[in-house]
């Protein structure tokens, strides 16, 4: 169990890197009043396989955060 907590870990730190670094780098080049949501829609639009490893990559952080959590506080121990 703790090699799965650690994996949730380090996905968690992978994906939210990974992020952090295309919203930057977007907001920098789009200007940084642009939000979330909108940013998002824009690079899916504009630059698809960014803007949909952007959406995986927040849709894993998800997961792993909620395995985390249900190892930690729920059932599963």
């Amino acid at each position: 169990m703790h090699a799965v907590r650690l994996v949730a870990l380090v996905l968690i730190a992978i994906t939210g890197a990974y992020s952090n670094l295309v919203v930057f780098r977007f907001r920098k080049l789009w200007g940084a009043e642009m939000g979330a949501v909108a940013l998002n829609r824009r690079l899916c639009r504009e630059q698809p396989a960014i803007g949909w490893s952007l959406v995986a990559s927040q849709g894993i952080t998800i997961l792993s955060a909620l395995v985390l959590w249900v190892m930690i506080f729920g059932v599963i121990r």
